[in-house]
């Protein structure tokens, strides 16, 4: 790029890259043109693992491939920002995890007022059945 044009082969590859990463990204194929091989494998872990999470994996790949995406479109290198990627996916594991204890915690506690609640409708029921004997 020069003087901030781009030439017709940089921009043919940009297009390369957004095309990658829109069709291929949780695969890491955008990774795989530039040559970073490390990437492709985390990102093929992270969506195959999503298999045995229940896709919470998957979603991490699918936001880091979004990011890598607002990234290509401003025309910054993808290798910048790996360890900034790094720390933005543990961060939202630790935040996701949070969600499911936190829906976890709720859940038992609906599960607890729900058998209190029956517990005082048989307490009711009994008392109308010695009221009406």
């Amino acid at each position: 790029m020069k003087d901030g044009i781009m030439t017709k082969e940089e921009k043919h590859e940009k297009l390369i890259k957004m095309l990658l990463c829109l069709l291929f990204g949780n695969w890491g194929m955008h990774h795989f043109y530039l040559g970073n091989n490390r990437a492709v494998y985390y990102r093929l872990s992270l969506t195959i693992c999503g298999l045995l999470t229940f896709g919470i994996t998957t979603i991490i790949a699918s936001i880091l491939t979004l990011k890598d995406f607002i990234t290509i479109t401003m025309d910054k290198e993808l290798k910048e920002s790996k360890i900034r990627s790094f720390y933005f996916v543990i961060g939202l594991f630790i935040i996701i995890c949070g969600c499911f204890i936190g829906i976890a915690k709720i859940q038992e506690q609906n599960s607890e007022l729900k058998q209190e609640r029956q517990f005082r409708e048989r307490q009711t029921q009994e008392i109308q059945d010695r009221i009406q004997l």
